[in-house]
């Protein structure tokens, strides 16, 4: 809630022009940090846990070393050639110096995102948010209404230093706090390695992650290109406003992975239909809620960003609408990745970016930013249905049992072993 009371008060400094290079310029650094993360975040969870589990310190050290070396050097690389391409490729664009700008965070982020993945495999998981969710968007806040206040300046580019700075304050205090709490566990032993193991498992988070990512900032980059950053400025308040509505089902979903985990390793299949058919129902009940009730005060909601802002109230009710179409599906991606198939959630999601990418080039020209909302929404569901389609086929995952209170998975045995063939 921090983060969207945060983007309220940009855009209502800035206005729907600046916000809208500002939206552009951080929908980059999104996906370049994550890119930059090679996927050794959500492998740091999987792995630092294990290694405590097994009380194997050396290895420990190890995949903690070769994580912060790795996305050092990996965070290097992108940011020069993304200046590279900007500097060469678009030297005239209004998006240019937020861009040059905003590049800075991305080592920020990256290491932002994998120092939280090792506090959340030690099991802090307020450690593992506190610094991205509350403390940089606090300080952005405060920074920010100190430069609207005294210098009233609406234009982006002293926005995006502070959300620089933000980052990097925020990466240096995670840093700091981290390893102070993690020194303690360790012994000095000689750190061990396993990089190709890491690294084949980092391999699919990057698929599946970045894809997420590339996907959800694909509308912004899109229509950035094809309409004028207001527009993009209107669309970006819709877009993070539709957000409340997913964040339920974002919440549940990882909310729900160890327990998933733990029945799927114990081969507990009923519990974990049971269990699945009770995450998704809360989840659907609350989407509709919560989606309603954003419907009906969207358009007051979207008057917090500015007057102006509330021209994106039809692309908002759009992209509601595509969460609520997929709430009855629950937390299927955390389902399948959680029970081993998390390559074919990857080739989904993966496939999805093109998907999008097609949608929005045909629909943007046609409808503008309600074109991008019809087109986001569009590919949230298509890629929705392809993931029921491996879980039906790999799991015997079925919506419609669950909706009448049979439980989540049609081709479970009488005993509860397993899927059956």
């Amino acid at each position: 809630m921090l983060l969207y009371i945060s983007q309220i008060l940009l855009a209502s400094w800035m206005g729907s022009y600046a916000f809208g290079l500002y939206s552009f310029a951080w929908a980059w650094v999104a996906i370049l940090a994550t890119l930059a993360g090679l996927g050794l975040a959500g492998t740091a969870v999987r792995y630092v846990a294990a290694y405590l589990a097994e009380g194997n310190q050396a290895l420990n050290r190890g995949v903690q070393a070769f994580g912060r070396v790795a996305i050092l050097l990996s965070s290097l690389c992108t940011l020069a050639i993304a200046y590279c391409v900007v500097l060469l490729w678009i030297p005239a664009s209004p998006y240019r110096d937020p861009l040059l700008l905003a590049f800075i965070g991305v080592p920020a982020l990256a290491f932002l995102h994998l120092e939280a993945a090792y506090a959340r495999g030690y099991h802090w998981v307020v450690l593992g948010g506190i610094f991205e969710q509350i403390c940089r968007p606090s300080i952005l806040i405060a920074a920010g209404a100190l430069v609207a206040l005294f210098f009233g300046s609406t234009a982006a580019e002293p926005y995006v230093l502070l959300c620089v700075l933000a980052y990097l304050c925020a990466a240096a205090g995670q840093h700091f706090v981290l390893r102070h709490r993690i020194a303690p566990t360790l012994t000095p032993v000689q750190p061990a390695y396993r990089r190709k193991e890491w690294l084949r498992f980092a391999f699919a988070m990057l698929l599946l992650n970045g894809s997420q990512i590339v996907r959800s900032n694909t509308d912004l980059i899109m229509v950035g290109a094809y309409l004028m950053p207001n527009d993009l400025g209107t669309y970006t308040a819709a877009l993070r406003t539709s957000t409340l509505v997913a964040f339920v089902l974002s919440v549940a979903s990882v909310a729900a992975q160890p327990t998933i985990s733990a029945f799927h390793a114990q081969g507990r299949w009923v519990e974990l239909g049971r269990f699945i058919a009770q995450v998704t129902l809360c989840i659907l009940g609350v989407t509709v809620l919560v989606g309603l009730t954003v419907a009906i005060l969207g358009h007051y909601i979207l008057g917090l960003f500015g007057h102006e802002f509330q021209a994106g109230y039809p692309a908002l009710l759009i992209l509601i609408s595509g969460f609520a179409l997929v709430a009855p599906l629950g937390p299927i991606t955390s389902l399948l990745i959680m029970t081993g198939r998390h390559y074919p959630a990857a080739g989904v999601h993966t496939a999805s970016i093109g998907v999008n990418l097609a949608l929005n080039a045909l629909f943007i020209p046609l409808w503008g930013i309600e074109g991008a909302a019809l087109a986001t929404a569009s590919s949230l569901c298509l890629s929705n249905i392809g993931l029921f389609l491996v879980a039906q086929r790999a799991l015997g995952f079925s919506p419609l049992r669950l909706m009448r209170g049979k439980g989540a998975f049609s081709g479970v045995s009488p005993d509860g072993d397993g899927p059956l063939a």
